[in-house]
């Protein structure tokens, strides 16, 4: 239950993302304060930690692990409200994901949000390209990101082919920052993300049905990929939410498996709220 929370907490910030206001020229955003962003940083870091301490009982523990979620999404939501403000954590928040083994699909959105929108100009989108492939390790997503925050079908073609990258964590970026530079090239990116919903790693197949949700109706041609991950049941609630938003004839298909999650007694009402909107709508729409 706590890691539902979690990942509907995170779900719903996602959300915020949606629509942000993209400028033709980014102007210079002036960093928050040092002292804020350190105490930030270490409380990002904290959750790298072990959340269980030999010794405790099995409750105690389960305290501690809730007490540190809480605070994780009390920071989560800071960084959120500073969004490029504290762009200077990128490096350091890349570093961390280079070397974590359980919190990518956080940092990664993290790092995504705390960098500031880019000039969407054919030279800028050129400059950021050859800086993306001359970098490698943590600066190679910290340039994904930048890549992301460029609303412009010249950085697509890197970021597809990122997606597909054998670094995971490489893919992750991608896969985040076709949901925002995607929507300049729809159809493709869509592709792509489909593609990205048989991933080998769960935080990235999560992170595909995230971006082909925020593509929206313009990612239909997901909807197949969506459908058939959908069956995996490897998360209803990002395949529903994305499904969701897609035009009524294109998810009519999935009826059948829509019907039959709403007697998944695994699943919890909060998974299949999207489930019950889409059948709902089959049967209002028809």
């Amino acid at each position: 239950m706590r890691r539902l929370f979690s990942h509907a907490c995170l779900w719903a910030g996602a959300v915020l993302l949606a629509g942000p206001a993209w400028s033709q020229t980014a102007a210079p955003v002036e960093a928050a304060s040092p002292q804020l962003l350190e105490h930030i940083y270490q409380q990002i870091e904290k959750r790298e930690r072990a959340n269980q301490i030999p010794g405790l009982s099995s409750s105690a523990n389960a305290a501690l692990a809730s007490s540190s979620l809480m605070d994780f999404i009390a920071t989560r939501n800071q960084v959120r409200q500073l969004g490029p403000k504290a762009h200077p954590l990128a490096p350091r928040i890349a570093e961390l994901l280079v070397r974590t083994e359980k919190n990518q699909y956080d940092l990664a959105w993290m790092l995504f949000e705390v960098t500031p929108p880019e000039d969407d100009s054919q030279t800028n989108a050129s400059s950021a390209l050859a800086r993306y492939r001359s970098e490698n390790g943590a600066g190679k997503l910290v340039q994904l990101a930048r890549l992301g925050r460029i609303r412009s079908p010249l950085v697509v073609p890197d970021l597809q082919a990122a997606a597909a990258d054998a670094s995971p964590t490489t893919r992750l970026m991608a896969i985040i920052g076709l949901a925002f530079a995607g929507a300049t090239s729809p159809d493709s990116s869509a592709t792509s993300l489909g593609n990205a919903l048989s991933d080998a790693e769960k935080y990235n197949r999560t992170a595909a049905a995230n971006s082909i949700r925020l593509l929206g109706n313009r990612a239909t041609a997901a909807v197949p990929a969506l459908i058939t991950y959908l069956k995996t049941r490897d998360n209803v609630f990002q395949a529903a939410a994305a499904m969701s938003l897609m035009p009524l004839s294109a998810i009519r298909p999935a009826k059948p498996e829509l019907e039959a999650i709403l007697g998944d007694s695994k699943l919890s009402e909060f998974q299949k709220r999207d489930v019950m909107n889409m059948l709902v709508r089959m049967e209002t729409e028809k």
